[in-house]
């Protein structure tokens, strides 16, 4: 398969980071949930999105991608199991050099170029069972790109370390889908980036009620040649599901986008104290602008002006009081999960609070 080793070159190149999310969303067909949970990515200002459990079909591909509002990829499965799909931000300076699709929507590839940077993105969802075949595949199909780094995320549905990647009296064995990955990572020189940055941290991607387990099931493999460039990683509260979002940053150079148009956000006009707000601009703006005393198109145009200024003004400190909102319930979910883990709560406790974090989490 050819070496996929490529230089980062530091002098006079301005870094940007490349932000990856991978989620497994437990289905899409719920209009308010699939808003919900494309609203919170956004949010989440990721380049790329790798979703599993889509659960959906070529009829909704082109409404879906419409809502995101990026480019979107998908590997189908059925209405109610499987389907990948692949989201790239509208704003990332990239262009795609290929795709592999599966057709039991199991596994998605695109190959993008970024700043003439080739990186294949690979999104997973493995087989719920002990299944090496799934991986000999997988990996039969990605050799088809010969020239490109690789990054793989998604769910695995196995876990690479026994001790350190699992807990609680349900155990995932799996073991020949195991040793079959661990063979491809050591081929390819792929690294299981999470353990690279925390060897004996124990976080956890999927937390299971009844019997009570965890398991880190959702993480991302990268070039060895990418390690260094790696700034964060990280398992992170999700939403509506029962699984955590796996989070990869890493230093890249995209030639960067200008700030673009402004766009009036529709959903302020179900804002009753921005509508209250604008109505008093307006007020105020026509008793102190008389009518007769400038041109009409003059005072037309001004005022729209100002209006833009204040929805700008409203829309920021709305964003940042959000933000400030979803950063605060993602930390007490966290400190929810990690005493449930250390036994100072009590699983029903753990489950209500969870439940009702999350719950707030969406609104």
């Amino acid at each position: 398969m050819g070496h996929r080793y490529w230089c980062w070159t530091r002098l006079n190149t301005i870094f940007m980071s490349l932000n990856i999310i991978s989620h497994n969303v437990r289905g899409l067909n719920i209009a308010m949930k699939r808003k919900s949970i494309f609203n919170f990515l956004r949010r989440k200002k990721c380049h790329v999105v790798l979703l599993q459990e889509t659960h959906a079909s070529a009829k909704h591909e082109k409404l879906w991608g419409m809502k995101w509002g990026g480019e979107a990829f998908w590997a189908h499965g059925t209405s109610s199991s499987r389907g990948v799909a692949i989201l790239i931000d509208k704003n990332l300076s990239y262009s795609v050099s290929g795709t592999r699709v599966d057709q039991e929507g199991r596994y998605l590839m695109v190959e993008i170029t970024i700043n003439a940077t080739p990186i294949v993105i690979v999104n997973v969802y493995a087989p719920n069972k002990d299944d090496p075949e799934f991986f000999i595949n997988l990996f039969a199909v990605l050799d088809s790109f010969s020239d490109a780094s690789i990054i793989i995320g998604g769910d695995f549905n196995l876990v690479l370390d026994n001790v350190l990647d699992q807990n609680g009296s349900k155990k995932h064995r799996n073991r020949k889908a195991r040793e079959s990955l661990l063979q491809y990572m050591t081929h390819y020189k792929l690294t299981d980036i999470f353990r690279h940055k925390f060897p004996t941290v124990k976080k956890f991607s999927r937390l299971q009620k009844l019997p009570a387990a965890s398991s880190r099931l959702d993480f991302f493999l990268i070039d060895g040649s990418l390690v260094e460039n790696v700034k964060n990683v990280d398992i992170v509260p999700g939403i509506m599901s029962d699984h955590n979002m796996a989070t990869l940053g890493a230093d890249i150079n995209p030639a960067p986008r200008g700030r673009g148009y402004w766009k009036f956000n529709t959903s302020l006009l179900n804002d009753q104290r921005y509508k209250d707000k604008i109505r008093k601009v307006i007020t105020y703006y026509k008793a102190e602008n008389h009518i007769g005393e400038t041109d009409p198109h003059v005072r037309w145009d001004a005022l729209k002006a100002v209006v833009r200024g204040e929805t700008i003004r409203y829309a920021s400190e709305l964003k940042r009081r959000l933000n400030i909102k979803q950063i605060d319930l993602e930390k007490l979910i966290g400190e929810t999960q990690d005493a449930i883990l250390n036994n100072s709560e009590t699983e029903l406790g753990y489950t209500k609070n969870c439940s009702n974090l999350n719950r707030n989490l969406t609104n």
